[in-house]
């Protein structure tokens, strides 16, 4: 579910630790480390994103206070290319942090180089309940083929519609449904809206810019029953008919609709979410973690969230995961769980996602959260609907390596110059080799 796919570039605000008894429990082959009534176990975190203020310094700070003989010792943040060095570094290094932040197309690749340990048994141990108290689709992303669970799931970003209620209204347009249903809201009835609002120069009707969430999303609701790629991450199934039917779509709300922004003024970093929060644009198709954002930016418009629009034969949504991982090396796992248990509970999950960058993938909290809050979106409720509603993309061990292949590619189709299906198929045979490589 993954950018370089993920952030949007806009600060998630994460958070999180934990405050469940498990000193002494060992999952898998793990090592011990949780310390006795009276040892202080220090436990590295590595984190692409700064804690000081922000939910995850609350949470780790509630965490400690609860868990008084467990220390976090948070390593100096670096963002972008810089942390995956620093992080890649670390990991091969005799000392790896406890507990590391990961870009969620990295987990397999991790999985498969036996970077990460399975946390099974420390689920099994601990008694939790997947489908009881979590959403499953999110918490088993780290789910392999032979039961382990090699990452550790805290949240997740759902990709959904912002609509500007001003320009709707004004356009005398219905606002859309404000449950997860198809009723009236169909890719026609999106692309109906898009076409009344639109003004042809200043206002944009629609905005659904090529990632992740929109591949894997359109084209499984158009049909895909894996989406981007196989179920064994080895075959480009956007290639398919239902994959290159849902591209060509969103390249036609510019090409052939006129109710969307030209390619070339969509390549800035965040131009969809800037133009967004301009009011400039009438439907915007994005990762809910630019909440936060648009809550610091949007004073001249009234604003709300809304499910994605129906295919022809589903109405889901991908999500961008919040992952976390343990590495083998390390000597303090059952500390280190504690910490991830909390940031999946109940408290640790309102904690950490109290910024409304990302849904808790603890149900509960999830609700509670979005129960209690009095900031915008009026609708925020939909995304705990969401967990119901998810389609996750297969995982490969060469994700960034494929996607680094077909999405230059697919430049000539949003520029009107090329069709999708032409493109998707002339490069598949490479994306599928590159799929093959274990890097």
């Amino acid at each position: 579910m993954a950018h370089s796919r993920k952030t949007t570039g806009l600060a998630l605000g994460l958070a999180g630790v934990l405050a469940l008894t498990l000193a002494g429990c060992s999952g898998g082959s793990g090592g011990g480390g949780g310390g006795g009534e009276d040892e202080t176990t220090t436990i590295s975190f590595l984190n692409w994103e700064q804690t000081d203020g922000t939910p995850l310094g609350k949470a780790i700070a509630k965490f400690e206070e609860e868990n008084p003989n467990i220390k976090v010792d948070i390593q100096p943040t670096v963002t972008g290319d810089a942390y995956d060095a620093k992080m890649r570094t670390a990991l091969a290094g005799s000392n790896p942090p406890d507990v590391f932040r990961i870009n969620d197309d990295y987990v397999q690749q991790f999985t498969a180089n036996g970077t990460l340990q399975d946390l099974s048994g420390y689920v099994k141990k601990a008694g939790i309940d997947v489908d009881a108290d979590y959403a499953p689709e999110v918490f088993n992303f780290g789910l392999q083929d032979d039961g382990s669970l090699t990452s550790w799931q805290i949240g997740y970003q759902p990709a959904m519609v912002f609509y500007n209620k001003d320009l709707l209204e004004k356009a005398g347009v219905p606002l859309p449904p404000k449950d997860w249903t198809d009723e009236n809201w169909t890719w026609d009835d999106f692309l109906a809206a898009a076409s009344k609002v639109s003004d042809g120069s200043k206002t944009y009707g629609a905005l659904v810019t090529p990632d992740t969430n929109y591949e894997q999303t359109f084209s499984h609701n158009n049909g895909s029953p894996t989406g981007i790629w196989s179920k064994d991450g080895t075959g480009f199934t956007l290639a398919d008919p239902e994959g290159a039917e849902a591209i060509q779509w969103a390249a036609d709300l510019t090409c052939k609709e006129g109710v969307q922004a030209r390619w070339a003024d969509l390549l800035q970093p965040n131009a969809n979410v800037q133009l967004f929060t301009q009011g400039k644009v009438g439907l915007l198709f994005a990762r809910a973690g630019a909440i936060p954002y648009f809550r610091d930016n949007i004073t001249s418009f009234d604003w709300d969230v809304a499910a994605p629009p129906a295919g022809s034969a589903d109405q889901a949504t991908e999500a961008s995961v919040v992952v976390f991982g343990v590495p083998k090396k390390s000597d303090k796992q059952d500390a280190a769980f504690k910490l991830l248990e909390y940031l999946a509970s109940e408290e640790g999950g309102q904690i950490v996602a109290e910024g409304g960058a990302f849904t808790p993938v603890n149900i509960a909290a999830a609700e509670a959260l979005y129960a209690n809050s009095k900031d915008a979106p009026e609708n925020i409720s939909i995304l705990a609907d969401s967990a119901k509603h998810l389609t996750a993309t297969s995982k490969t061990a060469n994700t960034l390596g494929a996607r680094q292949i077909y999405r230059p590619a697919l430049d000539d189709v949003y520029n009107c110059k090329a069709s999708a299906e032409d493109v998707l198929n002339k490069v598949r045979p490479q994306v599928e080799k590159a799929l093959e490589k274990k890097n």
